[in-house]
């Protein structure tokens, strides 16, 4: 059993620290779904609104709380924002394959961190996946294409999902491309 089993599908929001590099940093979000390996989190912003999904390793996970009056700050602007919890994302076996189908049918895009921390983080829509592998369109920070990327799945240590800088990124591309590429 994991730290995070007993909040998979509550209604109550929880901070989850992940980055022992940086013990002080956690992300707020309702746990969506937990595996043996990995975990989803419906995430939240500072500000109370909804900020997309995080997928990370159960493993990485060494504590989560809840019911902080951090927390609840972000819960009480969540609910006067009339934010509500993103359905995207259907629950499987493989919460790998079902976030990258919910970003491929939903062109959300994702940053990609592998476990190499020298290496940044590959973002963009998802193109095709398998078994080992999945292929990003990747889109730079100003929108635009710039090129493809292949990341072995074995390495993939978290993925963030249709945060709202990425909505914003992903705005930006689309404009671009319906102007012709500006």
């Amino acid at each position: 059993m994991s730290l995070l089993d007993s909040f998979e599908n509550s209604e109550f929001p929880v901070a989850v620290y992940n980055d022992r590099e940086n013990s002080n940093r956690f992300r707020v979000g309702f746990v969506d779904a937990v595996s043996e390996k990995y975990f989803i989190l419906n995430r939240i912003s500072y500000l109370g609104y909804e900020n997309g999904f995080l997928l990370g390793l159960v493993d990485d996970v060494f504590r989560v709380e809840c019911n902080t009056m951090d927390i609840n700050k972000d819960l009480l602007l969540w609910k006067l924002h009339g934010q509500t919890k993103s359905a995207d994302i259907t629950p499987k076996d493989n919460l790998l394959t079902a976030l990258f189908e919910a970003a491929e049918s939903h062109n959300y895009i994702i940053s990609i961190n592998v476990f190499d921390e020298g290496i940044e983080p590959v973002e963009g829509f998802v193109s095709e996946f398998d078994d080992e592998q999945v292929v990003i369109n990747n889109v730079d920070y100003c929108g635009n294409a710039d090129g493809i990327s292949l990341v072995a799945l074995a390495d993939i240590a978290l993925i963030i999902a249709n945060s709202y800088s990425q909505r914003i990124l992903k705005e930006l591309y689309f404009a671009k491309l319906g102007a012709g590429g500006v």
